[in-house]
């Protein structure tokens, strides 16, 4: 059975020498969508599998594979949390991933199977203390959860997308052709902000939900991710 949500950010953070639970929640996200990108549908879905629901749908989300699949690119990725750098990247990353590799062996095989060599030593727990934190405003630190108010009044700004101080969406229906580059280019911009948006598909088009879970409702994260998004859906 897979570990839930808080417990499992504890692990994580207990492994790491953070007590920064919402903090080690986001990285803990960078890290299990970065691996998620740089493997197959296999990895993937054992990755999801042994997940909490919440990442275990941003894993299952993140389809889209990255132009680079090196180590570097990885950590460079994670380490986008601000005020974070790739030494602190490597060292959460091995506190996930070890974490991963003793309470679910057989997910963390196929995911060391799938991805490049140079990954094998971040399934092992860190030995070290962890790298000293750079220091950080705590305006920097945690999002702030929007009002209804407030969230109301950027979606009237932002046409087509609706929703609440809990969620908020959009539904667009995509030719064929063009659909792939769309979530390409959508994936190259979640990387860009370290948000990440789900992805719903049905008989009705694909939607766009975004929220962040730190504080399980709209920040102004998610306003400007949805900002981009329309961007690239209305430039086709």
């Amino acid at each position: 059975m897979a570990l839930g949500h808080k417990a499992f950010v504890h692990a994580v953070a207990k492994r790491a020498g953070r007590d920064d639970l919402e903090r080690v929640d986001r990285e803990a996200e960078s890290v299990l969508v970065g691996v998620a990108r740089r493997v197959g549908a296999d990895g993937r879905a054992q990755l999801a599998a042994v997940l909490p629901l919440g990442l275990a749908e941003v894993v299952a989300q993140s389809t889209t594979p990255v132009e680079d699949r090196g180590l570097a690119s990885f950590l460079a990725t994670v380490s986008s949390v601000p005020n974070d750098d790739p030494e602190r990247a490597r060292y959460v990353a091995q506190a996930v991933l070890s974490l991963i590799a003793e309470e679910y062996p057989k997910a963390a095989e196929t995911l060391r199977a799938e991805l490049p060599d140079e990954f094998g030593d971040l399934f092992t727990p860190p030995t070290s203390l962890p790298p000293r934190e750079r220091d950080a405003s705590p305006a920097s630190s945690e999002p702030a959860r929007l009002t209804r108010e407030e969230v109301e009044g950027a979606l009237a700004e932002r046409p087509g997308w609706t929703g609440d101080d809990n969620r908020i969406r959009r539904t667009v229906s995509l030719p064929a052709e063009v659909a792939a580059d769309v979530r390409g280019r959508i994936a190259r911009v979640e990387e860009q902000l370290h948000h990440h948006v789900v992805v719903e598909k049905d008989p009705n088009g694909t939607t766009y939900l975004l929220w962040t879970r730190s504080v399980d409702g709209v920040t102004e994260r998610d306003l400007v991710l949805a900002a981009r998004i329309s961007a690239i859906v209305d430039d086709v």
